[in-house]
């Protein structure tokens, strides 16, 4: 017969955290972090808060402001994190409080080992004045329209503060996907002019026009409430947050303008191999709505592949110029169309980006994704020994930050990423959680800005006191392929950069990019009481017509002789400003420095042959033996486009005496340079 001896529970809260600033009536937001020390499991348990006016619990005077979710069935020697929404009374009056949290409080469970420890540390906060919090609670948006097209919009706002909203502007937008925000596409502001009384809703109607230009496609209408984008500020009315002011419609609208076509230009932008790749196909007209498959017969290369949606994604496998049909359906009508898609070589050195991240918001759901760059994806990402995030975040193997952070602060911490060629690097990294009332940046993402056209992006910051100035304080060029290493760091925008934080309105970034590439841009946001947020944010200048190098193969060269050739490529006379080089494959030696990486006498021109800037070739060889000579050759116009390729040269015996027994003088060598030199013409003639 065996006897069991086990000891009783032990209940504990080993940690709590809460909002900072309360507001009477208003739901108050707790997590506790509740163990059981005990050798036995607890049944159905809870934890209790209660607001008090000091550091001493009283019981009976203190009072009781909420219950958490249950806990049921508690193991012994485990922790687990219990979150509870309060209610403070309406009574409280704006000052300095503390509240307490008990688990346990009606003693129900058994008997504890310790039954005076259920208490957690008292935590000061304060009780604000009486303010209003708008919430747009419901969006109506038609299921479809034209492009052009006037149409009439509902929303319902409620203010679910404690005290009366005066007359506030709200903002409709346009957005591409289900989120709508105020950096979105503003269709129109309106005014509601009477007092909104606290926990009352409000509801209208209202016509808006959509864009003339606006292509075929689903779109999400939403609207913001007190938010005027021409007002200063543009958050007029004050309230506890900010960060629930848009909501949008819960299904889209669908945009169509007649006939189908295939609107995404036949050469592809550049893929590079084993470096992610990803990019829409578009279409417009038809119904608006589009599904996507690969023509009869048509393959992708290795690591690439084509969904319903029209992405075409993947890492790369494979190098070389690839064609394939597509082809794309829409309210029963087809299109067909012929993409083109170079993978160039591909082996950048893995590094994770040097990146501020977003502020989180206390209580909130949080996302950010971690950025790495080069070796082979693909990538899996881990949290350093010892490092610490926020209470209630975690790292994902896929690189992305998430979950809703139960504690404020400053964090620090390290991240490792290794790519599928084991390869490892790490980085210390920070976050900062900040409170509904802190002032922390709201722009999480930059939106592609393209080659020589208009940009536009609104830059966004919450709480605080506005106004907001906003400064770069870095920037840096992420490498394009594997013969570039990351650019200097520089503490502003480059002048020739063509993008510029506009000097009328300091909370947008205008102008026409006139290089092309990958950007860390790290930002700080400072608001009129001096509070001050930082944020790293990634920026891609894409283009709709790449420059590729269009020579694929190279005459032989001949031991002693003059050799001449030119490299030509696909932009003809309209780039004047192309560069030839040959570049070498960097190899990251350690944090931000680079070398190339060694090559043989193989993978270089061969001795007595060299590379003009206009791509010429010319010299005479002077190697000893035949050999073939494979060497790569780099391309770039003054907007920053490039190409690089692998291109070869065999390096042929001097013809006069090898072993056909002719002379120095006899006919070989001129046929060969008769040969050389139509290729050449021909060259030209294909430049042309």
């Amino acid at each position: 017969m065996m006897i069991q001896f086990l000891t009783p529970p032990d209940l504990t809260i080993a940690s709590v955290s809460m909002d900072q600033v309360g507001y009477a009536g208003v739901a108050f937001h707790a997590n506790a972090l509740v163990a059981n020390n005990g050798g036995t499991f607890v049944g159905q348990n809870l934890v209790r808060y209660y607001l008090s006016t000091d550091a001493t619990f009283q019981a009976g005077t203190d009072v009781v402001i909420g219950d958490s979710y249950p806990l049921t069935d508690f193991p012994p020697n485990t922790q687990t994190l219990v979150q509870s929404v309060a209610a403070i009374p309406m009574t409280t009056t704006p000052g300095t409080y503390y509240v307490f949290s008990r688990v346990d409080p009606d003693n129900s469970a058994a008997a504890e080992s310790n039954e005076t420890n259920n208490f957690g540390p008292p935590q000061q906060i304060s009780i604000g004045m009486p303010t209003a919090d708008l919430v747009t609670t419901s969006v109506t948006a038609p299921a479809m329209a034209m492009p052009g097209a006037t149409i009439s919009v509902g929303r319902t706002f409620t203010n679910v503060g404690n005290a009366t909203a005066g007359a506030f502007k709200y903002t409709w937008f346009l957005s591409s996907n289900a989120v709508v925000s105020i950096s979105d596409d503003a269709l129109g502001a309106a005014m509601q002019a009477s007092d909104l009384p606290a926990m009352m809703p409000n509801t209208a109607t209202d016509m808006v026009t959509l864009p003339a230009s606006l292509a075929a496609g689903q779109y999400w209408i939403g609207a913001c409430v007190n938010f005027d984008p021409q007002g200063s500020p543009q958050f007029a009315l004050n309230e506890i947050s900010q960060v629930n002011n848009c909501n949008q419609a819960a299904m889209p609208i669908i945009v169509s303008s007649g006939q189908l076509a295939v609107i995404t230009a036949a050469q592809l932008p550049p893929a590079t191999q084993y470096s992610p790749y990803g990019i829409r196909l578009l279409a417009t007209g038809g119904n608006g709505q589009y599904a996507w498959q690969l023509g009869t017969g048509a393959s992708l290369p290795a690591g690439l592949t084509l969904n319903p949606q029209g992405d075409l994604q993947g890492t790369p496998a494979v190098t070389g110029n690839f064609t394939f049909e597509v082809k794309v359906t829409s309210g029963g009508a087809e299109q067909s169309a012929q993409l083109s898609l170079m993978v160039s070589a591909g082996n950048i050195p893995l590094s994770i980006v040097d990146q501020d991240l977003p502020a989180a918001e206390f209580g909130r759901a949080y996302t950010a994704p971690l950025l790495a760059v080069g070796g082979k994806p693909p990538y899996k990402w881990v949290l350093k020994a010892d490092a610490r995030l926020p209470a209630g975040v975690a790292l994902s193997e896929e690189g992305d930050l998430k979950g809703r952070p139960s504690e404020a602060g400053d964090f620090s911490f390290t991240v490792q990423v290794t790519d599928k060629a084991m390869a490892t690097v790490s980085k210390d990294l920070r976050v900062r959680v900040v409170t509904p009332t802190t002032m922390h940046i709201a722009t999480s993402f930059l939106k592609t800005a393209y080659l020589k056209q208009d940009y536009t992006q609104q830059l966004v910051a919450v709480g605080g006191k506005p106004p907001y100035t906003w400064t770069v304080l870095s920037f840096q060029a992420l490498p394009q392929n594997a013969t570039e290493k990351p650019g200097d760091k520089l503490d502003k925008l480059p002048a020739d950069f063509g993008i510029y934080l506009d000097d009328g309105n300091l909370d947008y970034f205008r102008g026409e990019p006139k290089k092309a590439g990958q950007y860390a841009v790290t930002l700080k946001a400072t608001d009129a009481n001096s509070a001050e947020d930082f944020t790293s944010l990634l920026l891609t200048v894409s283009y709709t017509e790449p420059i590729a190098i269009t020579t694929t193969a190279l005459p032989d060269a001949f031991i002693g002789h003059d050799y001449a050739a030119k490299l030509s490529h696909n932009r003809g006379k309209e780039s004047m400003d192309v560069v030839f080089s040959l570049p070498c494959v960097q190899k990251a030696t350690a944090a931000d420095m680079f070398q190339c990486e060694p090559m043989d006498a193989t993978q270089k021109l061969p001795d007595g042959l060299t590379l003009s800037a206009d791509g010429t070739i010319g010299g005479t060889p002077t190697s000893t033996t035949e050999q073939v000579y494979s060497f790569l050759v780099k391309v770039v116009d003054g907007a920053g486009r490039q190409d690089v390729r692998s291109l070869s040269i065999r390096v042929r015996p001097n013809v006069a005496t090898g072993g056909g027994g002719c002379s120095g003088t006899g006919a070989a060598p001129l046929l060969v340079l008769s040969l050389l030199a139509l290729a050449g013409i021909r060259r030209k003639r294909a430049a042309l």
